[in-house]
């Protein structure tokens, strides 16, 4: 009998459209996951390593298909008032309840299953990339199924038909499945789960992860983390270690909780979680009188209030919405709990609409779901109870009661708001901020809801014209899926700052318009800018500039050029722009490029001028707000030649419109940037502050008048802040800056013209700032709670690296707060440093236990007026590990010295971490294999995680003094205009005051690609009086014999002993005394070798 009920369910279920619905939703996901190339360049679309995250990732989504089967499975009896004849029968407890769990359950994951139709068939589209398709093994897809898939959907659905078997109700279904998620993405942010994005490798918390994930996602990911794409093509997940004991784990907890369901479940148990409303409604009337007419009036106001009475009770007032309620609370506290904190975990203040805006997502999507199951409850519960009819028959419009069932939906998601506003209040009381901004809840409530309640509407308009439930249920999913997907395509978005509050901007995918942009310009030599004199006048309340100035060129190239591309900005109006000795042959607007024949050509060395007028009225993205514009130089001043800031950087996309792989640029090729002289002035609204590089040589407010003449107050102090001056809205206050190398205090022998003194990237800002200085550093910030940290941080940085690498070239260093919509830890022009708000001056630094991520920050982008301006590379292969590498090693010395070497420690372990994960992802170049540091371009996870490893063992090596010699030989070689350094120089500076045996080792690091395997195998221990001798076997794979850290240290980590032991290839026996009694033994323990695996450096000596 149990296999006749199993069958009987199973076809039951595949022969509803609900199961249609699921097989074609699932169908389409495998389809578009694998149709779209989901994963990286540099693994095969087919890969088992690609198809397990496809397949594993999708089964979270399977709860909610589980929800339908497993429910349906027990809710139909009473919907179709069977319940008393099937419990009636003959059939014992065990076949029934069984048979319709296996038969609910085989239907879910056949549905599901129909995924890798979906991703076989997108395998054979024309448009997909061959070079990306491995050999096809069907075994690869089965093999994920069952030991990924199988075991989590499995407990699922155990405990959702536990759910419905006793409730007896699609809604408590429902809330279950949506408890599931919550619970799970709780429990991975608490156990530091490998599936978060945020998540830091660790022996301890990735064992609880992979354990207490029912799904085995984390267990995967924790399996695959460090797997080479070579690997990632060819093997698939292994049945052993955690991952092995994580299924074995979930399934028995399937087995138990459906016995626990099978102890308490009888036929006339069930829960009390109907509505008041659906029991009066299911209980026979009770006759009290004779029969007598009743005089009716209609009023529609008292219609409606009791028909959203009625609604209410049946729907607000319910134990489902409640659990679901409270389900959604917690799944909102802990994202805003786990938005708060950041890298190297580090820790945000709760600002109200940063920590608001982190909940739109997971909002959107509860609200959806509430949606769908409440809408469809709704609308069909008088047809499911049998009195639609009687509804139908009174005075009262169709219209009244779809207006309350709005209303009541409606106000299921005002509750779902108000709910996501107050954990965010709870948090922030929690975290002792108590800044709670009301106006900024209450425009997020806005926001939040009329979409989702326009939605809702749609929604019951759906499910009125809908034949079925189910099925309406389906075409709302896929109603609110395309409304998505025209909310994407349009480009619209919501984004919040502190200082300026939520800007709602556009961004068009632009992809096309660039490829066809590749298509249409080429690389041309052009001449270069060697100074700009520009008069900038910002609007910010009115979101609108202008800017009028001139460049001065100059053909620096071996031949005459007869050509000169310009380009402006997308969102710029030219209102004039000439070129001497030039004609306009081409004003291209789409892609707003002037192309100017020359009439006589510029000769090398020959001079020209280039003058323009341009303006800009509400661009599309916050470039200029009303607090707190940032503009760059190159996205608003006109630039020379071909941008290659237009390429697109992507292989796949390259090669599905046409373009040809990138290729890296010989470094013969690369020009670095220009130094200029440099004049600006601008002006903005009088109660603001307008920043740019140079030095502020006048200050002035012009006093608007009603008549007469403009009365200027003129030659104020540089330092005097806008609220010092009584002013209207319509002052303009102006700022007047200059760069030349007089100013800057240089030499002329130091650049190749006596007024080019400013590397040429400036940024101009202006906001409402309170103003801070000293030692030459000035601060200008909009929040004052971390401005102490930051401008004593900036003082310390900049004194310790003139310190080690020469004197800072300009007078003054300025740091500025911007809003949040700079997507970028911070951003260093000549002289002014930019850092956002909400990673710098929001960063909550009070807890001494945590790395200070502030100073951290401002000691990074410090070093940038070294390392990335005083020496300017040329954009060539290791650019970028000149740049951000040595600003890396920079900020590590910063914290060293104000905060000791265990600090460094747990930087490195976070960049050693990161920089082995990062090697799966692929780079912008055809070739996928990772290159070295010498070579990097654009790939963050060399230049920022290797190079700051490699940098600091550098040091580590040679010295501190004797490695910052070398930094500061080649910083005064090659510093300034004039110059184009290259990797090359770095190394041979560094080599040039390094012993002749560590040369092979430093070329190693810097121009070969090398993973160590350093191994702590065994330890002992032996007590010598009142010392101790430990005895150490550590296993490596070295190239060369190297001289290796090896460190003794207490429970806590505190050291006791470090001390640099000779090592060689293969075994090797350590001894080492230590005065105190260790309880760790560590090989490598401060990460100055990119390790393969740094939990097997490190041993208990007393488990």
């Amino acid at each position: 009998m149990l296999t006749d009920i199993v069958r009987f369910e199973w076809r039951y279920h595949m022969r509803q459209i609900s199961f249609v619905a699921a097989l074609l939703i699932y169908a389409t996901l495998g389809f578009a996951l694998t149709a779209t190339g989901f994963g990286p360049d540099n693994i095969n679309i087919n890969s088992p390593y690609t198809i397990a995250e496809s397949l594993g990732l999708l089964s979270l989504t399977a709860i909610f298909a589980i929800a339908v089967f497993c429910a349906s499975a027990v809710v139909r009896d009473r919907e179709y008032q069977m319940e008393e004849i099937v419990f009636s029968t003959p059939v014992e407890k065990f076949p029934l309840l069984f048979g319709r769990f296996a038969g609910s359950f085989l239907a879910a994951f056949t549905a599901f299953s129909a995924t890798v139709i979906g991703m076989l068939i997108a395998l054979a589209m024309p448009w997909q990339d061959a070079t990306r398709i491995g050999a096809i093994a069907p075994l690869h897809y089965i093999w994920t199924l069952v030991v990924l898939v199988l075991p989590g959907m499995l407990f699922a659905a155990a405990l959702l038909f536990g759910v419905a078997a006793l409730t007896r109700s699609m809604i408590a279904t429902v809330v279950g499945a949506v408890a599931i998620y919550v619970f799970y993405f709780i429990a991975a942010a608490l156990t530091n789960s490998p599936l978060m994005a945020s998540s830091v490798a660790g022996a301890d918390t990735a064992a609880g992860a992979s354990l207490f994930d029912p799904f085995g996602l984390a267990a995967f990911f924790e399996q695959t983390r460090y797997w080479t794409p070579a690997v990632r093509n060819v093997h698939v997940v292994s049945l052993t270690g955690t991952f092995l004991l994580n299924r074995v784990v979930w399934i028995g907890a399937a087995a138990l909780v459906w016995m626990l369901v099978y102890r308490f479940w009888t036929a006339a148990a069930t829960l009390p979680l109907s509505s008041k409303y659906e029991k009066a409604a299911a209980e026979p009337p009770q006759s009290k009188g004779a029969y007598a007419p009743v005089p009716t009036s209609f009023n529609a106001f008292r219609a409606l209030r009791s028909t959203l009475k009625l609604e209410r009770r049946s729907s607000l007032l319910t134990i489902p919405f409640a659990l679901l309620t409270l389900l959604w609370l917690g799944l909102a506290f802990m994202e805003i709990v786990s938005d708060l904190s950041g890298e190297y975990g580090t820790v945000a203040y709760p600002v109200t609409g940063f920590i608001l805006t982190t909940i739109q997502q997971p909002l959107t999507l509860v609200a959806l779901i509430l949606i769908i199951w409440y809408s469809a409850e709704i609308v069909w519960r008088e047809r499911m109870i049998g009195i639609a009819e009687v509804i139908d028959a009174t005075p009262a419009p169709r219209a009244l009661f779809a207006l309350a069932k709005w209303i009541a939906l409606g106000t299921l998601i005002v509750v779902l708001i108000a709910g996501g506003t107050l954990a965010a209040a709870v948090v922030q009381v929690m975290r002792g901020y108590t800044h709670f901004e009301p106006d900024v809840m209450l425009a997020f409530a806005c926001l939040a809801a009329v979409p989702l309640i326009l939605l809702a509407a749609i929604a019951m308009l759906v499910q009125r014209i809908s034949p079925n439930k189910y099925a309406g249920m389906l075409l709302v999913l896929l109603v609110a899926i395309g409304l998505r997907r025209v909310y994407t395509l349009s480009g619209v978005s919501v984004d919040y700052s502190s200082m300026n509050g939520f800007f709602i901007s556009r961004s068009v995918s632009t992809l096309d318009w660039r490829a066809e942009y590749e298509k249409t310009y080429r690389p041309l030599p052009q001449p270069r800018v060697i100074g700009v004199t520009a008069n900038v006048s910002l609007y910010p309340r009115e979101r609108r500039y202008r800017i009028t100035g001139a460049y001065q060129l100059a053909n620096e190239t071996k031949a005459p050029i007869d050509k000169v591309l310009v380009a402006v900005g997308r969102d710029a109006r030219v209102a004039s722009m000439s070129f001497s000795g030039a004609t306009l042959i081409n004003d291209d607007h789409r892609f707003a490029m002037h192309t100017y024949r020359l009439d006589h050509p510029l000769q090398p060395g020959q001079r020209a001028e280039l003058r323009f007028d341009l303006t800009c009225d509400h661009p599309d993205d916050p470039t200029i707000v009303p607090n707190g514009t940032f503009l760059l130089d190159r996205r608003v001043f006109p630039t020379l030649g071909y941008r290659r800031g237009y390429e697109i950087r992507d292989a796949a996309q390259r090669k599905k419109r046409g373009l040809a792989p990138i290729a890296e640029r010989p470094d013969e090729d690369a020009v670095a940037d220009e130094w200029i002289a440099f004049d600006m002035t601008i002006s903005t609204d009088a109660d603001q502050i307008a920043l740019t590089s140079g030095d502020l040589v006048k200050q002035w407010i012009v006093v608007a008048q009603l008549r007469g003449p403009s009365v200027s107050r003129q030659n104020r102090r540089a330092t005097a802040r806008p609220r010092d001056c009584a002013t209207s809205a319509n002052d303009r206050r102006y700022f007047h800056y200059v760069a030349t190398a007089a100013l800057s205090g240089r030499g002329a022998a130091e650049g190749s013209g006596t007024h080019k003194a400013l590397h040429s990237v400036f940024a101009i800002v202006s906001a409402k700032y309170a103003v801070a200085k000293a030692n030459g550093v000035e601060l200008y910030y909009a929040h004052p709670v971390n401005a102490a940290r930051i401008l004593g941080a900036a003082i310390e940085s900049k004194r310790l690296f003139e310190q080690a690498f020469g004197a800072y070239p300009l007078r003054v260093l300025r740091l500025a707060e911007v809003p949040a919509y700079l997507r970028a830890g911070g951003f260093a022009t000549h002289g002014l440093i930019v850092l956002p708000e909400n990673r710098t001056f929001l960063i909550d630094a009070r807890d001494p236990r945590r790395i200070d991520l502030v100073t951290r920050r401002v000691a990074h982008e410090v070093a940038h007026q070294w390392w990335g301006h005083r020496v300017a590379p040329p954009d060539a292969p290791g650019a970028s590990a000149i740049v951000e590498s040595l600003a890396k090693y920079c900020e590590l010395l910063v914290l060293e010295k104000k905060y000791g070497r265990d600090v460094v420690r747990q930087s490195l372990a976070y960049e050693l971490d990161l920089y082995l994960a990062g090697r799966v992802a692929p780079g912008p170049l055809p070739s996928s294999s990772e290159v070295p540091l010498s070579r990097c371009a654009d790939e963050p996870y060399l230049y920022y995680r290797k190079g700051s490893i490699v940098m600091y063992a550098l040091r580590d090596l040679l010295g501190e003094t004797t490695f910052h010699r070398a930094l500061r030989n080649f910083a005064n070689e090659q510093g300034g205009a004039g110059h184009q350094p290259h990797f090359a120089d770095l190394v041979r500076h560094i080599q040039a005051v390094a012993p002749p045996q560590h040369h092979r080792l430093i070329d190693q690091w810097l121009n070969d690609i090398v993973l160590y395997d350093i191994r702590l195998t065994s330890t002992s221990v032996k007590p010598i009086g009142n010392r101790y001798e430990i005895t150490m076997t550590v296993d490596t794979n070295l190239r060369f014999d190297e001289s290796i850290e090896i460190g003794l240290f207490a429970r806590d980590e505190t050291p006791i002993v470090v001390a640099h032991q000779p090592l060689h290839r293969g075994r090797n026996t350590v001894v080492m005394i230590a005065d105190k009694k260790p309880d760790l033994a560590i090989a490598d323990p401060y990460f100055t070798r990119v390790d393969v695996n740094r939990f097997d450096n490190q041993k208990t000596l007393y488990p």
